[in-house]
């Protein structure tokens, strides 16, 4: 059975940790409209297990339309470098 460290001891590691964030906005092409959107979840899913696969990890995907007027979706990127961020890009 592993080791499971106390709160404090966690916090801290974490808190020792430098990672970087980047949240990057992008803009639909043309809307899906009532189209078969699967082939669509299926890329993003592959995108974002590969970027994971490079130690990025995506905190989320947002719908800012509501937002922005020039800006559709948005992603939250966590990495331990900036250059693994720029990647993502």
């Amino acid at each position: 059975m592993a080791e499971q460290q106390s709160p404090g001891k966690r916090a801290k590691e974490l808190n020792d940790t430098i990672s970087y964030t980047m949240w990057s906005v992008f803009k639909v092409a043309s809307p899906l409209g009532t189209s078969d959107r699967s082939g669509v979840a299926a890329d993003l899913t592959q995108l974002i297990e590969q970027l994971g696969e490079k130690g990025i990890i995506t905190r989320g995907v947002y719908d800012v339309a509501g937002f922005r007027a020039d800006a559709d979706l948005m992603f939250w990127w966590v990495a331990p470098t900036s250059d693994d961020l720029q990647e993502a890009w």
